[in-house]
């Protein structure tokens, strides 16, 4: 089965408990999302999730801030 060019394909058992976490937070940073998914177990592998979250964010549905202080891990292990 083929998509549109430009659709993402949602996963219900992933994509969507993450984007929930994300709406009830209203604001959360990279590392308490990545443990929230270990905790509740829809996101075990670290680089399942920053793929899963690259994807949400270049796809608009996730937007990524920088705050200083409150986001510098994810920043540093960018570089």
């Amino acid at each position: 089965m083929g998509f549109a060019k430009g659709s993402i394909s949602l996963s219900p058992s992933q994509d969507i408990p993450m984007l929930l976490q994300v709406l009830h937070a209203q604001f959360i940073t990279h590392d308490q999302l990545r443990d929230f998914g270990l905790l509740k177990g829809y996101e075990v592998k670290s680089d399942s999730f920053n793929w899963r979250v690259r994807r949400l964010v270049e796809n608009g549905l996730l937007e990524r801030h920088s705050v200083p202080g409150v986001t510098p891990s994810y920043f540093s292990a960018q570089k």
